[in-house]
């Protein structure tokens, strides 16, 4: 019997060996972070911190939101 069809077979059957046996062929899952570039454009931003506050600057300075939404929405809420 093949890797592929022991793992269809597992498949099949039952689901955590399945997934054990796919993580034995490809290895576990890395996470990672797409790199942006800084707000000049130049460098990239590469640790996930930056990345999280670099988007949140780019949130909060886009020309596609009407100027003060942002604090019309705070002031519907409460």
């Amino acid at each position: 019997m093949t890797k592929a069809q022991e793992i269809q077979e597992h498949a099949n059957n039952n689901i955590r060996v399945f997934y054990e046996a796919l993580k034995s062929v490809f290895g576990p899952i890395r996470r990672s972070y797409c790199h942006v570039k800084d707000s000049t454009g130049t460098f990239f931003i590469k640790e996930r911190d930056g990345i999280i506050s670099r988007w949140a600057e780019h949130f909060n300075s886009s020309p596609y939101g009407a100027p003060g939404l942002r604090e019309r929405n705070l002031a519907k809420q409460k």
